[in-house]
C-alpha cells in the first residue's frame, strides 16, 4: 500500500498504529460527550469498546489508523486515521482525528 502504518515522532506527540493496546488509555482521554454529534463513539463505554472500534477500525483495508501518544507520558490521548486513500492521485484524507 502506498500508505503504510509508521511512527511518527515529535517533541509533544508521536503517531504510531493503533493497537487495542491503546484501549484503556483512550477510554481514560476520551469524554462521551466528544463523541456526541459523530458515529466514531465505541459501541460501549469501556476498555472493550475501545478494544471492538479500534478492531473495526483495523480491519478495513482503505484506513491506517494511528494512536496520538503523549511523549511524556507515554500513554494514547487521541487517534487519527488516512482514509480515502487514492494512489493513483497520491492523495490522502486525514480525520476521524480527535
Amino acid at each position: 500500500m502506498w500508505i503504510a502504518p509508521i511512527t511518527l515522532t515529535g517533541t509533544l506527540l508521536r503517531l504510531e498504529p493503533l493497537d487495542v493496546q491503546h484501549a484503556p488509555d483512550l477510554l481514560a482521554a476520551a469524554d462521551p460527550e466528544l463523541f456526541r454529534h459523530t458515529p466514531q463513539h465505541p459501541p460501549h463505554w469501556s476498555a472493550s469498546g475501545f478494544e471492538q472500534q479500534i478492531a473495526t477500525l483495523n480491519a478495513k483495508p482503505d484506513i491506517v489508523a494511528l494512536a496520538i501518544i503523549l511523549q511524556s507520558s507515554n500513554k494514547a490521548v487521541g487517534r487519527s486515521t488516512y482514509m480515502e486513500i487514492q494512489p493513483e492521485h497520491r492523495a490522502v484524507e486525514i480525520g476521524r482525528t480527535w
